[in-house]
């Protein structure tokens, strides 16, 4: 593969994993006590965004925080294959493989 779908793999890995972090946060601050801006963002996630996503808040929580980690060790996996000139497959990157 060439350099520029390497890097465009990685950089769409990384907006995926930013916005599932970002909605991993939301649920972890839903958890809490919060006041001023923060509860009124929170109070339009619940409102506007949650209820399109058509999950329990519980199973929501887990899955966000699953993908987050998920993608995380996706980048990790497609910056290391990167480093090594590129793989086959993602056990090939493996060190030690």
């Amino acid at each position: 593969m060439t350099i520029l779908a390497y890097t465009l793999g990685v950089m769409g890995l990384c907006v995926v994993l930013v916005i599932f972090s970002y909605l991993d946060r939301i649920y972890r601050a839903l958890g809490h006590v919060t006041t001023g801006r923060l509860r009124e963002g929170l109070d339009v996630f619940e409102a506007e965004i949650e209820p399109r996503l058509r999950l329990e808040r519980s199973h929501a929580g887990v899955g966000v925080a699953l993908l987050a980690q998920l993608f995380l060790i996706l980048v990790a996996v497609a910056l290391l294959c990167s480093a090594q000139g590129g793989c086959r497959s993602a056990v090939d990157c493996l060190p030690g493989c």
